[in-house]
């Protein structure tokens, strides 16, 4: 009866402090955010390129005037978004290097969301067309500042190619829509390298190989997309329009360079390669409809970024392709899809910019998973990029951050 009573409610004093105060003094809101951006943001970026370079070749459908104009400054802001995109990550990369590398590095997915080797050419590609009204591709600073960004993309591609391919045979991951951009975009330096005289060598490389990857894994992801409906089992069964596509718009390119057009064949592969480029969208079509339910679910994350760069990218195979062509009504149509997709990514791309900006991806976290259907491995990305492989607990780590 002597002994001292503990009181039912402890003060401030008494509590034991928790293990993530230390963080949470340490480190402010902002720095959290900017450390739990999701890799996909590269994958936006890619997006917004491509949607200014839609942007661009819809002006060839316009005649002289506002309009054209028009459409030369929605191109120039969709590039500056992109660029501000892929400068954001870049920061984050420089500031929390080896939590990136644990985190956005640590999968398939990861390495393939890594597309800043490809939104270079496709940025490249879009500065020099619109600079090309004022006389600045003629400057010869500029030019080797482009040549440089695109060989070191190039490097760096080869890098990534050797990253995912090495990670994918360790754990047996067959072909599959997250291969296209490490592994076919490659074939992207030849979009950009013929505006800027790139070395011959180097875009013949590149587009051949693009070519030949392409041809080696987009009929085995295919099929097994056909097959499985386990495969790609999400938004990123969208991105499995894409290889052809880069391949179509780095051919047109290296084509069109009076130069280099003996680099890419028989003009006979123009038809294939957009008949390849429309096989995969229709393909890609039926692969969503089949994951419909689970795409509705994951409504909306980060990983719907795989819906903007492939479908840009078609879009502009269809204007490149139909540009020249007589027929009013096939000008009429691909002028109403190219709108239809331009729509579809400026919603995804509007609802990425509400998702970041209200912090979402740092209060739900950002864990790299596995999960295994009758044998078929799929690397999903969540939301956030809070948990790395050192096996910290999932819920302390959410609440850290």
């Amino acid at each position: 009866m002597n002994a001292r009573s503990t009181p039912l409610i402890a003060s401030d004093s008494d509590l034991p402090p928790h293990p993530c105060e230390s963080v949470n003094n340490s480190e402010d809101r902002s720095s959290g955010w900017l450390k739990s951006l999701p890799v996909q943001a590269n994958g936006f970026a890619l997006g917004l390129s491509g949607t200014a370079m839609i942007f661009l070749n819809l002006r060839e459908y316009t005649r002289p005037g506002v309009l054209r104009q028009a459409l030369m400054i929605l191109a120039l802001i969709s590039a500056m978004c992109s660029v501000v995109n892929i400068a954001v990550y870049t920061l984050k990369f420089a500031l929390y290097t080896r939590n990136t590398i644990q985190t956005d590095y640590s999968t398939a997915a990861g390495v393939s969301s890594q597309v800043s080797h490809v939104v270079v050419p496709m940025l490249v590609a879009v500065f020099y067309k619109i600079s090309s009204m004022t006389g600045l591709e003629n400057n010869h600073a500029s030019l080797r500042v482009a040549q440089f960004l695109l060989y070191a993309s190039f490097l760096l591609n080869i890098v990534l190619i050797w990253a995912f391919l090495h990670y994918c045979i360790k754990n047996r991951e067959p072909p599959n829509p997250l291969w296209f951009p490490p592994v076919v975009g490659v074939g992207t330096l030849a979009i950009a390298g013929p505006a800027v005289s790139a070395n011959d060598i180097v875009v013949g490389i590149s587009l051949w190989s693009g070519l030949v990857l392409m041809l080696i894994t987009f009929p085995i992801a295919a099929i097994r997309m056909i097959r499985n409906p386990k495969v790609a089992d999400g938004p990123e069964a969208a991105i499995l329009q894409a290889p052809a596509a880069f391949v179509f718009l780095g051919w047109t390119s290296t084509n069109a360079s009076p130069s280099l057009s003996y680099l890419t064949g028989p003009k006979a592969f123009s038809p294939l390669l957009f008949s390849l480029s429309l096989l995969g969208f229709i393909i890609t079509l039926y692969s969503l409809q089949v994951r419909k339910n689970t795409i509705k679910k994951e409504f909306f994350s980060p990983k719907f970024a795989g819906f903007t760069f492939p479908s840009a990218s078609m879009a502009n195979v269809a204007l490149l392709f139909t540009q020249r062509s007589r027929s009013v009504t096939a000008r009429v149509v691909t002028v109403v899809f190219s709108l239809v997709i331009l729509l579809m990514i400026l919603v995804i791309v509007s609802l990425w910019a509400r998702y970041v900006c209200q912090g979402r991806h740092v209060s739900q976290g950002h864990v790299y998973g596995e999960r295994t259907n009758d044998g078929e491995r799929e690397f999903a990305q969540g939301e956030g990029a809070m948990e790395n492989v050192s096996g910290h607990a999932t819920g302390e780590a959410k609440r850290c951050n």
